[in-house]
Formats: structure tokens, C-alpha cells, sequence
């Protein structure tokens, strides 16, 4: 490894964002944030997948303020040194990060971005004005996000296991393509967002059809049978006498006990 590097080791990172200066970062208390966190909730080790060299992990972090949504937060572990490639762990690894978090678009993406930290292979699930354009109030700070820290933490505390490459990094590997359609767009997220929060104000849940255009598929999904089984009778119809045909009967696939 060089004797400087812009990128940062996990371990550094954890210590030291961007190599700051602002010594109010370390009395944030973001140790004691995650100890509260991962007491109350559950951090998912979803997957991995590996690009030429290098090594991507995608965690599922429950959001702190919202139930039934997690945030995808991706580590993209790389290296040029040779000797750190032989090595089964990955802490010798530079890493980049990328998190669907409105936290983290609205207040860390830009600058994220800015100093190299943002994995860009991920752009195109990002709003390109949340990378190219600074946070409205100015509030740019090289520092951590929470579902970035918490997955650091999650994954530097079981090291041996998460960030082994016999290990974990081995047994969750998925192919490339499968690994990135797993990831939600920040706009997906949003609308998530949007439909959960909707639902507790009025009480009403709104499908997705009602705020994006339909597609194909979507309507498909909606032609075919119930779960159950159970076929809908046809509308009864007039013959030229004027004639009612006999209903068709209701017929269900579903088992009795």
C-alpha cells in the first residue's frame, strides 16, 4: 500500500472518517448509538459477489424510525497491493460505500461522492442531483452516516467470520447481476416510504399502481387466478330470446381438511 492513500481501510474509516480533523466526530457517540440499535434490531448479512479484484457486501439495515423498511447499504472492498489480494481477510482493503437511506442521499452523498468514498457502480441507483449537487442547508460534513456506521460496526465486530473470504464472503457469494438487482433504487425507497407513512395517516393503503403507470406485468399479476384457486363465475348473459344463461358454477382447487 502507499505511504498515503485517499481511500481507507474499514478499521481506519471506523476510527477516522476522511481522515478528519474535526475531533468532534469521535464524541458523537455513534458506539453507543449502534449498542441501542442492534439491541432492538436486526442487521441482515444479505450478500456478496466479487467484480475483477474486488469484493462487494450488501447488508439490510431495519430503519430506526420506520417499521417493516430496511435501507441496502453496500461496502465495495478493493486493493491494488498485492500482498493485501492474498490475504483470506478483507479489513486490508480500501472500501467505498453506498447506502438507500434518505439520511444518507440528502446529507452525505455529495460529499461521499466528492472524496471518492461512493461506489460507482452505483450511481444509477442514485438521483443524480443528490451526487452532483451540495446539500441545500450547506450542511456538508465528512463524517459517518448510521446505516453506514452501523454496517461498519456490524461487520468489523465479526470480522473472522463476515469479512473472511473462506467464510462468509464465500458462502453468501451470488452471481453478479443477482447481487445489483437486489439493491433498491433511492426512488424505490422513497415511494416505500411514501406509502407506508400514507397508510398510517389516512388508513387507506395505496397500491403503487396509483402513483407510477402501470405495467404489463402488473397487469398480468391481476388477470390470473386467486392464491386459492378459486375461479370467478362469468357474468350470466342474454341469448337473442332474451334468455338468461345458466350461471357458470364456481369451482375451487382449495384442499379441505
Amino acid at each position: 500500500m502507499p505511504l498515503f492513500s485517499k481511500y481507507q481501510t474499514i478499521v481506519e474509516f471506523l476510527q477516522n472518517p476522511f481522515r478528519s480533523r474535526d475531533n468532534q466526530i469521535k464524541n458523537l457517540g455513534y458506539d453507543e448509538r449502534y449498542k441501542n440499535f442492534i439491541a432492538k434490531h436486526k442487521i441482515i448479512y444479505y450478500a456478496t459477489t466479487t467484480l475483477g479484484d474486488d469484493y462487494y457486501i450488501h447488508c439490510k439495515v431495519p430503519s430506526e424510525t420506520t417499521a417493516n423498511v430496511s435501507y441496502d447499504v453496500v461496502l465495495r472492498f478493493f486493493t491494488d497491493n498485492i500482498i493485501s489480494k492474498t490475504n483470506r481477510m478483507l479489513t486490508a482493503y480500501n472500501v467505498q460505500f453506498f447506502s438507500n437511506s434518505p439520511a444518507f442521499m440528502y446529507r452525505h452523498a455529495y460529499s461521499y461522492n466528492k472524496a471518492g468514498y461512493l461506489i460507482e457502480t452505483l450511481y444509477d441507483k442514485i438521483d443524480a442531483a443528490y451526487i452532483n449537487t451540495p446539500p441545500k442547508d450547506g450542511g456538508t460534513v465528512n463524517s459517518y452516516e448510521n446505516t453506514i456506521y452501523y454496517v461498519c460496526k456490524f461487520l468489523l465486530d465479526n470480522r473472522y467470520s463476515f469479512l473472511s473470504k473462506n467464510d462468509m464472503v464465500q458462502r453468501k457469494v451470488v452471481k453478479l447481476d443477482k447481487f445489483f438487482n437486489a439493491i433498491n433504487d433511492f426512488k424505490t425507497k422513497k415511494l416505500e416510504r411514501f406509502l407506508i407513512d400514507n397508510e398510517k395517516k389516512t388508513g387507506q393503503y395505496i397500491t403503487k399502481d396509483k402513483i407510477i403507470d402501470k405495467d404489463k406485468s402488473d397487469r398480468k399479476e391481476k388477470e390470473r387466478p386467486h392464491k386459492t384457486g378459486t375461479y370467478v363465475a362469468k357474468v350470466p348473459k342474454k341469448t337473442a330470446g332474451g334468455r338468461m344463461v345458466k350461471k357458470v358454477a364456481t369451482k375451487s382447487t382449495t384442499k379441505k381438511n
